[in-house]
């Protein structure tokens, strides 16, 4: 009477026509294959990561794709647009510092296609800082100006520290006052998490002529 929808799976459908003398033929058997689920598709990242999606190393890709019913036609996976390659060539390797941006996909034999974007960054080198300290004599108290730079993700924070107290976030020149020796700690932080560690110098505060003559020494 109309179109007959098939489960999932195999299927071993009846069927015969009856004439308008009500002869009936003989039953006949056919076997139907009906697939509407999409292939499984997973894939592996293997490498240093520092967070969802930065790597401090070289990165492999891994991945595999099945069908436990028509299975698999192609697995594959697309560097640039429109660009696609059999993944069944094995992992891939990611080797350079780059922001990368992959799609994998797979089809089963009944057509049905799953995509993937898969997107990460690799960042291969630590950032650097330098500590300027600036001292005008008679003064009493020394400015400390840190400068930062990465070579790829960008500078996220610098941080520094006192003479051993609280780490302290930095935005602006930092002004040490006390006459004497002090002891500054300095570090930067990149965006994908990669440190300079921390640098250690130490800066002269010199005496502060204007306490004892009440005036101003500048020019």
């Amino acid at each position: 009477t109309g179109p007959v929808d098939l489960p999932q799976g195999y299927n071993d459908l009846v069927y015969y026509a009856v004439d308008s003398h009500g002869r009936r033929e003989a039953d006949r058997i056919v076997t139907l294959l009906a697939d509407y689920e999409k292939p499984v598709l997973t894939y592996e990242l293997i490498g240093t990561q520092y967070d969802n999606y930065w790597f401090h190393s070289p990165v492999t890709i891994t991945s595999e794709a099945w069908d436990n019913l028509t299975g698999i036609l192609y697995h594959k996976i697309r560097f640039a647009p429109g660009v696609y390659h059999h993944f069944t060539d094995g992992p891939r390797d990611f080797t350079e510092q780059e922001q990368v941006d992959i799609e994998l996909v797979a089809f089963d034999y009944a057509r049905n296609g799953l995509w993937l974007d898969v997107q990460f960054g690799i960042d291969l080198e630590d950032p650097t800082i330098t500590m300027t300290a600036y001292t005008q004599p008679g003064y009493g108290y020394t400015l400390v100006v840190l400068e930062a730079r990465d070579s790829f993700s960008g500078v996220d924070i610098i941080e520094y520290q006192v003479d051993g107290g609280d780490i302290m976030l930095y935005t602006e020149p930092v002004i040490i006052t006390g006459e004497g020796d002090h002891t500054i700690a300095c570090r930067v932080t990149d965006v994908s998490g990669r440190t300079s560690g921390w640098t250690v110098e130490s800066v002269t505060v010199p005496e502060d002529i204007q306490s004892y003559i009440g005036g101003d020494l500048s020019i």
